[in-house]
This record gives C-alpha cells, structure tokens and sequence, in this order.
C-alpha cells in the first residue's frame, strides 16, 4: 500500500442508459519503490489498464514509451529509464483492470 492516500474515482459511460464502459481511475498514487538515484522499478497498489498509466516525476508528466522516460513492464510495475533522484517527488495515476 502506498504511504498516503490516494484518489479513486469510478467513471460510468453510458448512452441511452446502456452502460459501455465502467473503470475505475486511482490518481496521486505514491507507487512502492526507494526514490534513491538508483532504483528505476515502482510498483502501483492495484494492477492498471496497459497504457493507461500517467506518472508525475516532481509535477512533470512523463513520456511513456522504450525511448522516453518509463515503460509499463507488468500490470502493477513501471521501469525509469532513469532512476529517480533522492528527494524527488513521484506520483502516478492509472485506470485500475
């Protein structure tokens, strides 16, 4: 479990009463990991959507993507292509599968 709480909220889309598509969002996660300059993997509480993680490295979105900045490399893990500095502030925000 992260070491603060976190935001999650249930999104329902809906057209002419007929639901399409029901997720849950989890925004502001501390993901688990050392933010220490050289530990690149974080792990989330809950497994997310592929492709739907957003993390913030101190209030900066991230490019997500082998040639950015961090990949999504299981349900509930993301790898930095560098690993965050101690003192940095890490936060990420995904659709729960």
């Amino acid at each position: 479990m992260p070491t603060t709480p976190y935001k999650v909220r249930r999104v329902t889309k809906r057209v002419d009463d007929i639901v399409l598509d029901t997720h849950v969002h989890v925004d502001n996660e501390l993901p688990l990991g050392a933010i220490n300059g050289t530990n690149d993997l974080f792990l989330t509480a809950e497994s997310f959507r592929a492709g739907s993680t957003k993390v913030f490295l101190n209030g900066l979105r991230q490019k997500i993507g082998i040639s950015h900045d961090y990949i999504e490399i299981a349900p509930n893990k993301i790898q930095f292509a560098a690993a965050p500095r101690t003192g940095n502030n890490l936060t990420i925000d995904y659709i729960k599968s």
